[in-house]
């Protein structure tokens, strides 16, 4: 049977496109070592085989331009805007010109239970919910053919996702659509949804309330900190730099919770497929010093002239100036090399399922035990010689 399951799983990306393409509903996803993957239910199956000829995992990524048409750095010139941004708030300015320009944006945003899920937003509050990182892989299921949908009858869609997701966009709709704009960004890898939820769960519990607002890349120690800000319904409130969150460490640094086919990444290679590419700025510093204000820079990689065009059309509500790929992939390893996967990812991933989150952090993450203690008090240590200099 040539179906989607032909795709390797250290292959597939969860990408839920073939679901939507499925012309007989067979296909549906269940949770494998903390990853969506498809199931084809052979009772449904007609065994037409457009799934797996559609499946972006199936073929190399093609790429028909050497390098950007034009890289820049970028920060909004509304400073709450870019605040309230995971990096220099371009995305924003793309998104809130492009809804009151008649458009629809579509990415992703949190549930009333905070899971991820991709939407359809065409609303200044809808723009809000857009912005920021979401830590964790999005359901995008549905969403391919809402798109396609609106793209017929000839309205504007917006498209943010993860490279892969782009990719998946562009082979549903099999042909170019002139009202599309897609838009990606310099990915480290997808985190597993069921680590992320376990990950909640054990807040909520401790701080004995839901949490009604998830805020990764918080700003409040500085864009550097990459801070971790939970705000629970009873008034509480979580907040600690990147470093010593155990979710983010577990990500992040030890590549514990990241979806295998990161790891191979067909689609590092530059320009991307997408119409922009973003990310944030790091290594500004070495780069632009005198802009350098921790507040955030997004890094910029216009792939083609539709988004030649639209960048000159927002380029009045930016700081900007041009940069090349060289200077944005310094402090962006990942522009082109994928993580190294982690020798314990399987064993970590087991133990989230079958004893939590904190039980498999304490033994597989590099923030717990000894290095918990040194990086907790080198933080403490910085606040203490901060505020001795401030007085």
């Amino acid at each position: 049977m040539s179906t989607i399951q032909l795709i390797s799983e250290s292959d597939c990306t969860g990408c839920m496109m073939c679901g939507d393409i499925c012309p007989s509903k067979a296909i549906t996803y269940q949770i494998k070592q903390g990853f969506w993957y498809p199931v084809v239910d052979e009772n449904k199956c007609i065994e037409c085989g457009i799934c797996l000829k559609k499946c972006p995992a199936s073929k190399d990524a093609t790429y028909i331009k050497e390098s950007p048409l034009k890289c820049y750095g970028v920060k909004s010139k509304n400073e709450d805007t870019r605040y309230n941004s995971t990096s220099g708030g371009f995305f924003s300015e793309l998104a809130q010109y492009w809804y009151k320009n008649g458009g629809y944006c579509v990415g992703a945003i949190y549930d009333s239970n905070n899971l991820i899920v991709h939407t359809l937003e065409k609303s200044s509050d809808g723009i809000a919910k857009l912005r920021q990182s979401k830590y964790a892989q999005s359901d995008i299921h549905g969403i391919y053919k809402i798109v396609k949908e609106k793209l017929v009858k000839g309205e504007k869609i917006l498209f943010c996702g993860t490279s892969c997701q782009v990719e998946a966009l562009y082979a549903f709709l099999g042909k170019e659509y002139q009202n599309l704009t897609t838009l990606d960004f310099i990915c480290c890898g997808i985190c597993s949804p069921v680590v992320y939820r376990r990950y909640l769960d054990e807040l909520e519990k401790k701080y004995c309330s839901k949490i009604k607002k998830v805020w990764f890349k918080n700003k409040k120690f500085g864009w550097r900190s990459v801070g971790v800000r939970m705000e629970f319904e009873n008034g509480k409130t979580y907040m600690r730099p990147g470093t010593r969150d155990a979710f983010m460490a577990c990500f992040v640094k030890d590549a514990l919770s990241m979806r295998e086919c990161c790891f191979s990444c067909k689609y590092r290679k530059t320009p991307h497929h997408s119409d922009f590419t973003l990310a944030d700025f790091w290594g500004i510093e070495n780069v632009q010093p005198e802009i350098d204000d921790d507040k955030g820079i997004s890094a910029v990689m216009v792939n083609s002239e539709k988004g030649k065009i639209l960048f000159d059309l927002i380029k009045g509500n930016l700081d900007y100036f041009e940069t090349s790929v060289g200077d944005i992939a310094k402090g962006n390893f990942t522009v082109y090399s994928a993580k190294k996967p982690n020798d314990f990812r399987k064993e970590f991933l087991n133990m989230i399922e079958k004893k939590g989150f904190s039980m498999a952090v304490r033994k597989y993450s590099s923030y717990s035990g000894l290095n918990k203690l040194k990086i907790d008090m080198g933080f403490y240590k910085k606040i203490i010689l901060e505020k001795i200099r401030g007085y």
